[in-house]
């Protein structure tokens, strides 16, 4: 009896592909689907970015776009990650920067919020936003100089946001820290 495996017994089902099932029922044979066989992400699904990392978390800003030094300090990083499906892929800069709170937001400092004593908070100014219309699925890495356009990014603390979009839908955000020094 072949049929369709529902329930509890397709979480054993799922660690049994390629088997025979056998319950009270009848017997069942199990096969991968044509979306599990692909890499095991059902059609549908929406793209995931894993492995992300930046080859160095701490540098100084390049004078070239994918320029590579030897110092102690290197020059530009790279975005390392690993995609689930090919997908368009946006990366935004952010860097925190001193805010007072109003109403529940967090709005730059002004004099009127002086006086008014609102409290202190930190808010993130979008620096910059780079976007790769189409990279393939797997693993890639994309340099980074420190630079958005021509402007160099000041030394301090940022942080990048990753994240993919495709027709299935938009992956979870990715956030990593990184410095730039003198």
């Amino acid at each position: 009896m072949q049929g369709r495996v529902t329930g509890s017994a397709l979480r054993c089902a799922r660690r049994l592909t390629n088997h025979t099932l056998v319950l009270g029922l009848g017997t069942f044979l199990l096969s991968p689907t044509p979306a599990s066989a692909g890499g095991g992400h059902a059609a549908g699904s929406p793209p995931a970015i894993t492995a992300a990392k930046l080859s160095s978390s701490l540098f100084r800003v390049s004078g070239l776009a994918t320029a590579i030094s030897a110092d102690l300090t290197p020059r530009g990083s790279a975005f390392e990650f690993s995609l689930s499906q090919a997908a368009a892929l946006q990366i935004v800069i952010t860097h925190p920067a001193l805010g007072l709170s109003q109403g529940g937001r967090c709005l730059q400092p002004s004099a009127e919020l002086r006086r008014a004593n609102a409290r202190s908070c930190a808010r993130m100014l979008t620096m910059g936003t780079f976007t790769r219309a189409s990279e393939a699925a797997g693993a890639d890495s994309l340099a980074f100089s420190g630079r958005i356009g021509r402007r160099a990014l000041a030394p301090g603390v940022y942080r990048a946001v990753l994240q993919a979009r495709n027709g299935n839908g938009v992956s979870t955000p990715v956030t990593l820290t990184f410095a730039v020094v003198r």
